[in-house]
């Protein structure tokens, strides 16, 4: 699934293990699969790396705030995510 390959992508680039460069060739590739579904659990973390990405590209962030960004974009991704599960799971019992 595309979100699990997201997240894990994201946390290579919080570890250091890929470089920007990297993680934006793999995300561009990506992006219209990434924006197909506004409503996709990926769509408000999509939007906190373009957001990060425009603010490196136009300096108001540099790659450390990116990474602290990402990371805390990552975090409140996962909480509304559990926050949301239950209710997807009542709505296709019912």
């Amino acid at each position: 699934m595309l979100s699990s390959k997201l997240r894990r992508k994201i946390i290579q680039f919080l570890e250091n293990a890929i470089t920007i460069e990297e993680f934006e060739d793999w995300y561009v590739a990506r992006l219209p699969l990434l924006v197909a579904d506004p409503y996709s659990v990926n769509s408000d973390l999509v939007s906190a790396i373009e957001l990060g990405l425009a603010e490196l590209n136009a300096g108001i962030r540099d790659e450390n705030n990116l990474r602290q960004f990402l990371e805390e974009a990552l975090r409140q991704a996962a909480v509304m995510e559990a926050i949301s599960f239950p209710e997807t799971e009542k709505s296709k019992s019912a």
